[in-house]
């Protein structure tokens, strides 16, 4: 028979052990909770990272307050409290199924258009993001008149004084509308977009949209009378005839246009040629044209304006109003790539057609955004339009929220380019083959 006295001790002893495991696990769930609250409550100057407050904090209270029950990222790490906020911020931007925080977002339309019809046109668009976004929908100033009715447009002609006027148009418009997250634009809608963005950055202002959707722009005006002084008025007045000519030559023909060139050279870092037959439009051979940065762009402007039936194709065609390209205070100064060595830096998807005629505006236009990783592009099968097969609008679609989640990382100073995205799924439908391949910047080719 066993001692009943040892018995006892040994009984106190588990007692004992099992009320001190009790109590660390109390107090490592009281420690737990009180890390998880302070990672969920609003930063202040002792926020888990140990800064006053550091930005990853603000955003996360910023996704937690406006998303509420839907934001639900994995349990926190408490033994690296700093570590956690990144970790759950990291799920955020990569879950392709997260929500996002409602937006504002201002919609340009097409030449000859109007904000009804820029509506029905996105329709899709608008019902897939579905997160309770707001989208302004706005007409142009122009009042136009034809066989299907009145429609409107953002600029008259593409002089410089017209381009400030549809500046000064968007600026009333978020001065009384308020502050938008994103602007859209289609067509004309898109360039005044991209004019107004890229003007703003040249003379070092701040941004009024955090993010960029440019669906098949146009070539994009400067309202800068001054702009690539070295560049415009010699080309119009020595080359304004023949552009002339061959936008009368090529007018309503669907010709296959030469890729533009993506690298070139600055103007500013060129010394004019002295070899004016090389600089001749009509005359210029490839091999010239190709080292002669001038004589590209010249080129390159020109494929542009052939292309489509653009506005400024008109009345370049019809020399309407008075000549105005023969001007100097009124001749069109079209942002090339080679003409700034400025970038767009707002997180922007580009789309275009490769049916489209403007397809070949819409790649100058590319060129003008950074490339290092703050711009996507969605090359669909479509026209000048939304039409497109499905699992190119999916992809516009996953791209679009892309975007969006990047301008809020960078609202908060948190600056990570498009390929942080990488490793992500790809939503679309069963069966469907997806034809487009990524390269190393993120984007679409």
């Amino acid at each position: 028979m066993g001692n009943p006295i040892k018995a006892t001790k040994a009984k106190w002893a588990e007692r004992k052990e099992k009320r001190r495991q009790e109590k660390e696990k109390l107090e490592a769930e009281r420690e737990h909770n009180a890390v998880v609250k302070k990672i969920k409550q609003q930063p202040s100057e002792s926020c888990p990272c140990e800064e006053s407050p550091c930005a990853r904090c603000r955003l996360l209270y910023f996704l937690r307050s406006n998303l509420k029950d839907r934001f639900q990222p994995p349990e926190p790490d408490v033994k690296h409290p700093a570590r956690a906020v990144r970790q759950q911020i990291t799920h955020w931007v990569k879950d392709p199924k997260s929500a996002i925080p409602k937006m504002k977002i201002l919609c340009l339309h097409d030449y000859n258009e109007d904000s009804l019809n820029l509506e029905r046109h996105i329709s899709g668009l608008i019902s897939c993001l579905d997160d309770g976004h707001e989208f302004k929908f706005v007409d142009g100033p122009i009042e136009l008149n034809d066989d299907r009715g009145t429609h409107y447009s953002w600029f008259e002609t593409s002089s410089p004084a017209d381009i400030l006027n549809a500046h000064e148009v968007l600026e009333r418009i978020i001065a009384e509308d308020g502050l938008f997250d994103g602007v859209l634009g289609f067509g004309q809608g898109a360039a005044l977009a991209t004019s107004f963005i890229l003007q703003r950055q040249i003379e070092r202002k701040p941004p009024l949209f955090d993010f960029a959707i440019m669906c098949s722009s146009i070539i994009a005006p400067s309202c800068d009378d001054n702009f690539a002084p070295e560049f415009y008025p010699a080309m119009w007045l020595k080359y304004g005839v023949d552009i002339q000519k061959q936008v009368k030559e090529h007018r309503r023909i669907m010709a296959y246009l030469a890729e533009p060139s993506p690298d070139l050279p600055a103007v500013a870092d060129v010394k004019q040629t002295q070899d004016s037959e090389a600089l001749h439009l009509g005359g210029a051979s490839t091999q010239n044209a190709q080292q002669d940065p001038t004589a590209q762009i010249v080129k390159e402007l020109t494929a542009a304006l052939i292309a489509g039936d653009s506005e400024i194709s008109q009345q370049i065609y019809d020399m309407q109003p008075d000549d105005f390209v023969m001007n100097a205070e009124t001749m069109p100064r079209m942002f090339h790539p080679s003409l700034t060595r400025e970038r767009i830096h707002t997180p922007t998807v580009q789309t275009w057609g490769s049916n489209d005629t403007f397809r070949t505006h819409a790649k100058l236009v590319k060129q003008l955004f950074d490339s290092s990783g703050v711009t996507l592009v969605v090359n669909h099968d479509a026209e000048h339009n939304f039409m497109m097969q499905d699992h190119y609008f999916y992809d516009l679609i996953e791209d679009v929220q892309k975007v969006m989640k990047l301008a809020l990382l960078q609202k908060f100073c948190i600056h990570k380019p498009l390929k942080y995205f990488e490793g992500t799924e790809h939503q679309h439908i069963p069966g469907e083959r997806l034809i487009w391949q990524r390269d190393t910047q993120g984007t679409r080719v």
